[in-house]
């Protein structure tokens, strides 16, 4: 029952995922419309994601579903098909649109996008009264026996709530990160915490993270508590050679009860805000080498961490990761590369700077190059999917 149970949610999730990138193509194909551009193709799945499974002309348009629809989808205009029955100058053809025109059009999948992510949070505050905003309460669980440390002396407390340590704030999703450890005996070291246990408790999500530690050790220091509703300052805390400060500790996730509609919507731009920010701060961190593109988490474990939220009992959780995932489709599109909606932005700004547009088979290469180089990148993220997977790491 169980595996049926964790089955449905998965299928819930490829729904969801669907949604997402049918919107997208949505924007796309609504703002060519709005501009009166004939489009050839709506294809909800990409042409390497398996078999036809629906296909049908309407007017002037011939929409395609593949079976693997949640891999992507893209759009054709008169362009793309040499047959195209249209005059070379004729007003419905992409080409022979303004600057303008072409750019809303190519934009419009991201705004899109946006608007989705929006309206997801504002579905989670009327449905569940409150709004994920990655706003933590770490809290002291129990003590470990480690060399070097001795806590009980620290003057820290079983249910004390860590505040702050050398400064730093820990109350989100970012200090999370850099603040927790897991120690791994078969390497002797600690490793990232990202191996969490989920689990559901008077309708709030905790976190158990086994261990916290302090990332930039110094001679003296400081960790700040609140003890019964007080800030209390503890100077002079021990660690090991590794910064670890020898804790158990929980993660609670605070919500803000929507209790009005201004508050509802007032904290679904918060929570888009707050995802930009986690967003921009992981970009930032694979691109200075800080994780690993192993790191990196494609569709296959999408499916797998939405899935277990939604069976551990996080529906609302479960949502703002589509959430989550409909802005990081926006912000990849954003990229300046041919095949993403950047890409073909930067060509027609680079068109209207230069007075030259780029030829058409010269495009046609470009395309070719950055598809390939595309499907190399995504079929390494689906295979390293498929071993985080199967090693539990995911």
């Amino acid at each position: 029952m169980e595996v049926l149970h964790f089955f449905l949610y998965i299928l819930l999730t490829i729904f969801f995922i669907g949604l997402i990138i049918l919107f997208h193509e949505v924007g796309h194909f609504c703002a060519a419309k709005l501009f009166g551009v004939r489009v050839e193709r709506f294809a909800f799945g990409l042409p390497l994601c398996g078999p036809i499974i629906f296909r049908k002309k309407i007017f002037d348009t011939e929409f395609i579903v593949h079976l693997l629809f949640f891999f992507g989808g893209y759009i054709a205009y008169p362009e793309s098909n040499p047959k195209c029955d249209l005059p070379m100058n004729s007003s419905k053809r992409f080409l022979n649109k303004t600057s303008f025109q072409k750019s809303f059009i190519t934009l419009a999948g991201i705004f899109m996008n946006i608007c989705v992510s929006f309206l997801i949070l504002l579905l989670i505050g009327i449905f569940c009264k409150f709004i994920p905003l990655n706003n933590y309460e770490v809290v002291i669980d129990s003590f470990k026996n480690q060399k070097h440390i001795d806590v009980k002396n620290q003057q820290l407390k079983q249910g004390d709530i860590i505040y702050s340590i050398n400064n730093k704030r820990i109350n989100d999703i970012i200090a999370l990160q850099e603040y927790f450890r897991v120690y791994q005996p078969s390497i002797k070291k600690y490793r990232n915490g990202n191996k969490q246990l989920l689990s559901h408790n008077n309708n709030q999500l905790l976190i158990f993270l086994p261990d916290i530690y302090v990332n930039d050790i110094k001679d003296s220091n400081e960790v700040v508590v609140i003890r019964d509703n007080e800030k209390v300052s503890i100077d002079n805390i021990n660690v090991n050679e590794n910064g670890s400060l020898g804790i158990n500790v929980y993660v609670k996730e605070k919500y803000e009860k929507i209790s009005s509609f201004p508050i509802l919507v007032k904290n679904s731009l918060k929570g888009i805000f707050n995802q930009f920010y986690i967003l921009f701060f992981y970009l930032k961190e694979l691109i200075t080498g800080s994780i690993s593109i192993t790191d990196v988490r494609g569709i296959f474990s999408i499916i797998k961490i939405s899935a277990d939220l939604g069976f551990y009992g996080s529906c609302a959780r479960m949502l703002w990761l589509m959430s989550f995932l409909s802005l990081n489709m926006a912000l990849i599109n954003l990229f300046p590369i041919p095949v993403f909606d950047g890409g073909k932005f930067l060509i027609i700004l680079s068109g209207d700077l230069f007075k030259k547009s780029v030829k058409r088979s010269t495009m046609e290469k470009i395309m070719k190059i950055t598809f390939s180089s595309f499907n190399i990148i995504f079929l390494l993220i689906v295979l390293n999917d498929i071993y985080s997977i199967l090693r539990g790491i995911v």
